[in-house]
């Protein structure tokens, strides 16, 4: 989701806060830093997914470079022990 998308779904003044026991609307600056932290997350969130589907990937990528020299994964695992 986009920032923009994000904001349109949680626009200023929509979004509340509980301080002092009290519930109130976020300040401006509270919502931008919410949107903030939320964008982030997302991020890091998206770097996590990539990095898991690069690494499946590159399996993929080895197992087929083995297939098509005759291999098998288990067979190159018991010649290397791993």
């Amino acid at each position: 989701m986009t920032r923009a998308e994000y904001e349109a779904q949680h626009p200023l003044g929509s979004v509340n806060i509980q301080q002092d026991g009290e519930t109130r609307p976020m300040t401006e600056a509270e919502w931008t830093a919410w949107v903030d932290r939320a964008m982030e997350a997302q991020a890091a969130e998206q770097a996590e997914a990539d990095a898991v589907a690069a690494k499946q990937a590159a399996r993929q990528s080895g197992v087929a470079k083995l297939e098509a020299l005759g291999l098998t994964v288990d067979e190159v695992s018991a010649v290397f022990g791993v």
